[in-house]
C-alpha cells in the first residue's frame, strides 16, 4: 500500500555561470540562482492505459520513473530520505528533491544505495512510494508490469529482496530486471545490431564495465 507522507513540496535554486559585467573583472563568472522546476504528482493517471509497464531506471544519482509508452521519465530525483530536523515536525518526513529542497546546504539525506546496489531498504520503501506517488498512482497495489535497471553483476540476495518488496508491497503483476546500456542497445539498434559485435558500456557508480553483445545477445563470459 502507498504511503502518502509528502507535504508541501520546496525546491532549492539551481546556479548558472554568468560573466561579470565589471571593467576590471571581465574573466570572473559568478553563480547566480536559476528557478528549478517542481516535481509534481501526475494528474492524468486515470487516461493511463491499463497494464502499461512501469519503467524504473535506478541510479545510484538519480532515480528516473515513467512509462514505457513515453519517451522521457515522468520523474527524476536522488533516492534518498531524510526526517525533518525541527522537533515539532519529527514526524514529518522527506524523499527526494523534496529533501534537497528543505535542505539545500547540508547533506542531510541518507541514501537507499551503496556502490550501485540497493542496501537501505527501509529508505528504498520511501523511494519508490515517492515515484508511484508522483506518476499518480492513488490505488492501493501497483497495477501495473515493472521493468526496472539494476547494478552489474547485482547480488541476488538484493534481487531477491527488491522483488519481494515490489511484489508482496505493492503488488506488482510482474517484475524483470536489466542493464540500462544493453537495453539502450536493444533500443537503438534493434535485437540484432549494426554487424554482429556491438560494445557497451555500463557506467555505475566509480566502476565501468564492458559488455559485448553478439548477434543481439550478451555475453556474459567476454564482460569485464
Amino acid at each position: 500500500m502507498l504511503s502518502h507522507h509528502h507535504q508541501k513540496r520546496r525546491h532549492p535554486p539551481e546556479y548558472s555561470l554568468s560573466q561579470s559585467l565589471g571593467n576590471d573583472d571581465d574573466d570572473v563568472f559568478v553563480l547566480e540562482p536559476v528557478g528549478v522546476e517542481e516535481d509534481h504528482v501526475a494528474a492524468d493517471y486515470k487516461r493511463v492505459k491499463k497494464g502499461t509497464p512501469l519503467i524504473i531506471d535506478h541510479g545510484s544519482s538519480l532515480c528516473r520513473v515513467g512509462w514505457s509508452s513515453e519517451e522521457d521519465p515522468r520523474v527524476s530525483f536522488p533516492p534518498i530520505w531524510t526526517r525533518s530536523r525541527s522537533k515539532k515536525d519529527s514526524r514529518i518526513q522527506y524523499t527526494g528533491n523534496d529533501v534537497l529542497a528543505m535542505y539545500p546546504d547540508k547533506e542531510v539525506g541518507k541514501s537507499s544505495m551503496e556502490g550501485g546496489v540497493v542496501v537501505q531498504w527501509d529508505i528504498e520503501k520511501h523511494v519508490l512510494d515517492h515515484g508511484f506517488e508522483c506518476l499518480g498512482i492513488d490505488t492501493e497495489t501497483v497495477d501495473h508490469p515493472v521493468v526496472m535497471t539494476e547494478a552489474l553483476c547485482n547480488p541476488a540476495l538484493s534481487r531477491a529482496y527488491m522483488t519481494e518488496l515490489l511484489f508482496e508491497g505493492y503488488g506488482v503483476p510482474s517484475v524483470a530486471y536489466g542493464i540500462d546500456s544493453v537495453f539502450s542497445q536493444y533500443q537503438n539498434l534493434g535485437r540484432k545490431g549494426v554487424g554482429s559485435v556491438c560494445v557497451c558500456l555500463h557506467h555505475c557508480h566509480c566502476d565501468v564495465g564492458v559488455l559485448i553483445v553478439i548477434v543481439g545477445l550478451l555475453c556474459f563470459y567476454c564482460c569485464v
